[in-house]
């Protein structure tokens, strides 16, 4: 009814319905003839099949505005293609074209062209014919040059270069001036065109997944508040990026080993440097006034300097898997502190000014030294969120009943061997874990239920006893259902 078909002998049975036809990994061979009757399609899909090539007849069905022939084995287009003149995508990836027709500039309406992943080595001129486009995908193409005609395309939009295999960037890419967003990520680049400061109009640059190891000067004329380089090879900081007005810097998964004192000039507000070899962070950080976010996960960190605590906005703090033995009395200065992830560390006491972190909602200490847990914490009043999984800890204190709005509660592997009867008012709490303790007994809170538990871990010594006197949750969760969600919460909320 709507003229679109997936198969071709049904198709034919009324070719002057037919607008749409679908033939995508079908094993196709060879083109079907029998396509040139469809004189009304607008859209034709032949992707992942086996064609090496298209008839020139395909000229004649003047009515395409979409042709789809990627992941076929295409080494040569026919020259009638350019005929096709109300075509406004046409996507050839994953062939194996080695040039495109001289002059594809006449296809006036194109909007959209994707020619990625194919050995083409240069681009015709006549591309910078094309008035309307505004998308254009060369990812995987061994360019060293882009046609300066390319210029006059004054509707594109996004380009997307580089991809696996491309070791080199376009000697320049002052033919895209015009562009708004250029997309260089996952490739092999080991440098950025010097130029590239000429795109002035760019509102998103992606260069993550390369092999970068430093900026050009230009790179600094970007007007942009957003900067991500992750999974590069940088091992210092750029110092090209000072100068920029920057309001998020991203740098995980690169070699960072240190930070130039320019860092603490930036305007930054978000800083993420987690997966590095930071061993030590500059101690003027502190100058950083309107940083909220900092990630510095997975790095080589065993203290940190006092002057953490002059980052008196950060809301956000994460520290995982780093080696650090202590934290400095200083971090009670971060008042505005909501998250705070110390993981996997090696800290085996806190310090006493932790109490000053009365906005924290959530505080991560799983895989730590920590043989007990600060009386304070009872102070957190807005605590949702708290982990003190496999912790040497081997009591807990009653205060922590007055954490009213804790929604998650972890002490699995600690050498817990009771729990305080006081506990029954955490009536809010959703999800305990007491798996891998010295529990022998289940305490008699949950026994009776806790109104909102709809996750509960025990040990093998404990979960037993606990059947025996019927499960108290509000909503049991079977290992088998857990395993289908992708957290305690997504279960609970499920379950409401």
């Amino acid at each position: 009814a709507n003229g679109f078909y997936t198969n071709l002998a049904l198709a034919l049975n009324h070719p002057d319905r037919v607008t749409r036809l679908k033939l995508e990994g079908q094993s196709l061979s060879e083109f079907p003839i029998e396509i040139l009757q469809l004189t009304n399609l607008v859209s034709l899909d032949l992707d992942h099949n086996q064609l090496r090539e298209i008839p020139n007849e395909i000229g004649t069905l003047r009515k395409l505005v979409e042709l789809d022939l990627n992941d076929n084995k295409l080494s040569a287009l026919p020259a009638s293609i350019t005929q096709l003149v109300q075509l406004k995508s046409l996507d050839l990836d994953h062939n194996q074209l080695e040039r495109l027709p001289e002059d594809l500039g006449t296809l006036n309406e194109l909007s959209e062209l994707d020619v990625s992943y194919n050995p083409i080595a240069t681009l015709p001129a006549s591309i910078g014919e094309l008035a309307q486009i505004k998308e254009l995908n060369l990812r995987g193409i061994p360019l060293t040059a882009l046609p300066e005609s390319m210029a006059k395309m004054t509707s594109l939009r996004m380009v997307r270069l580089g991809g696996q295999g491309i070791a080199e960037p376009p000697a320049a890419l002052a033919p895209l001036r015009n562009i708004e967003q250029l997309d260089m990520s996952h490739g092999e680049y080991t440098y950025l065109p010097m130029d590239i400061g000429a795109l002035l109009n760019l509102a998103s640059i992606d260069v993550r997944g390369n092999a970068l190891d430093n900026l050009p000067p230009s790179f600094a004329r970007l007007k942009r508040g957003l900067v991500d380089l992750t999974g590069n090879h940088f091992t210092v900081l750029p110092e090209v990026l000072c100068t920029m007005p920057l309001s998020s810097l991203v740098l995980t998964h690169n070699h960072v080993r240190s930070l130039p004192a320019c860092v603490s000039n930036m305007p930054l507000e978000r800083l993420d440097l987690s997966k590095n070899q930071l061993r030590a962070i500059p101690e003027d950080l502190k100058r950083l006034g309107k940083l909220q976010w900092l990630n510095l996960d997975d790095n080589q960190l065993d203290t940190l300097s006092e002057e953490i605590g002059g980052l008196r906005s950060l809301q956000e703090l994460s520290l995982e898997n780093n080696q650090l033995t202590s934290l400095p009395e200083s971090i009670a200065s971060l008042v505005q502190l909501e998250i705070l992830e110390l993981d996997h560390n090696r800290l085996e006491e806190l310090p006493v000014g932790i109490k000053g972190l009365e906005n924290l909602t959530k505080l991560d200490l799983e895989y730590n030294r920590l043989t007990s847990v600060p009386v304070v914490f009872g102070g957190f009043a807005k605590l949702e969120y708290l982990d003190l999984s496999f912790n040497p800890v081997s009591s807990m204190p009653r205060e922590l009943a007055a954490l009213s709005q804790l929604r998650y509660l972890n002490l699995d592997g600690t050498k817990l061997t009771m729990l305080p009867e006081d506990y029954k008012a955490l009536v809010r709490l959703e999800s305990l874990g007491l798996d891998q303790t010295l529990l022998t007994e289940v305490p008699v809170f949950l026994q009776e239920g806790l109104p909102a538990l709809c996750d509960l871990r025990l040990n093998e010594a404990t979960v037993g006893k606990l059947i025996e006197v019927s499960a108290p949750l509000n909503r049991p969760v079977s290992e088998e259902a857990g395993e289908d969600f992708d957290s305690w919460s997504e279960y609970c909320d499920y379950a409401d």
